[in-house]
């Protein structure tokens, strides 16, 4: 597939603001936060291979953990709640 020359190419405009809209629907806040030197040449290594800036890549990777733990976490209080129900009648 040949690349389409930069000449040819114009602007979308109505599918730009739709990308604007939607990025300004977005809340983020700038942090100053403090990496170990070997992780963030890790995910620099990684933004490198999947060609996602590496900001947005440890923002993405906080996002899929957290969501996941919240989730174990969800998971585990479930069981627990199963044992206790389990303990009970057999205690009966």
């Amino acid at each position: 597939m040949k690349k389409p020359k930069i000449s040819n190419l114009k602007p979308n405009n109505q599918e730009t603001k739709k990308i604007i809209l939607a990025r300004k629907n977005t809340s983020s806040t700038k942090i100053t936060i403090n990496i170990d030197n070997d992780l963030l040449v890790k995910v620099k290594n990684i933004s490198n291979e999947t060609d996602i800036p590496y900001q947005r890549l440890i923002n993405k990777l906080l996002r899929e953990n957290l969501v996941e733990a919240s989730s174990l976490n969800k998971r585990l209080n479930n069981l627990e709640k199963e044992i206790q129900k389990v303990k009970k009648k057999l205690a009966a």
